[in-house]
């Protein structure tokens, strides 16, 4: 996927957009131990389909995982996890790339554990996150910005919010770092990368289209 910069003109203006639309767009499977496969990149399953990252956690810890993007470009991003309480796998009725992705996850104990995201752009980012034991039986609580939400119950043939996963829709991130307190299982998680425009770029736009506006008025 290769994304192209775009210039927009606006009267006497000339806007630059940059081609950063899904530079930090990344999809992350946890795996225990090696255990199990990532899904194929055509998978999305809650959120947008692409690359895949395989979190290994061979060591009951993540130390400095390099992460690329949904085309597979690497990025500036680095995911860390201090601590994981154990794994859990189970097939369940999950198949193919659902398989995949929910088979095996890390768990938290009773202990609130954190996975850590550093070298974000800044800008706002969609947060899916999957939480679900095959059996059922385990409730998991996530946790952003003082925002928490729950997932948890038994599979119902496809992703649910509340089920499967959970979604917080508009997290925004000014220092490059986001972090992810939870509670149960972690299956993976989805990050959808919005960009906020740079003030010195709304000026510009603003002034091209009020002289767009003005040229449009003499002429009529």
């Amino acid at each position: 996927m290769k994304l192209a910069a775009k210039f927009l003109f606006f009267g006497a203006a000339i806007v630059w957009i940059s081609p950063v639309a899904n530079a930090q767009s990344i999809n992350v499977d946890f795996n225990w131990n090696g255990v199990g496969t990532i899904p194929s990149s055509s998978y999305a399953a809650a959120g947008l389909a692409g690359t895949w990252n395989n979190a290994n956690v061979s060591t009951n810890s993540i130390s400095n995982l390099a992460l690329v993007n949904l085309s597979g470009a690497a990025t500036t991003a680095v995911l860390n996890a201090p601590s994981f309480g154990g794994s859990w796998t189970n097939t369940g009725s999950w198949t193919g790339d659902d398989l995949s992705l929910m088979e095996d996850s890390v768990g938290s104990g009773s202990n609130l554990n954190q996975v850590n995201l550093s070298g974000l752009l800044n800008g706002n980012y969609s947060v899916t996150v999957y939480g679900m034991a095959a059996s059922g039986n385990v409730n998991s609580s996530f946790t952003i910005n003082n925002t928490t939400l729950t997932t948890g119950g038994t599979w119902a043939g496809s992703h649910t919010a509340g089920g499967s996963y959970a979604n917080f829709a508009v997290v925004p991130v000014s220092s490059g770092n986001l972090t992810i307190n939870w509670l149960g299982n972690f299956n993976g998680l989805q990050l959808g990368y919005t960009p906020v425009p740079e003030p010195a770029t709304l000026v510009a736009l603003s002034g091209g289209i009020i002289a767009l506006l003005r040229r449009r008025s003499r002429r009529s």
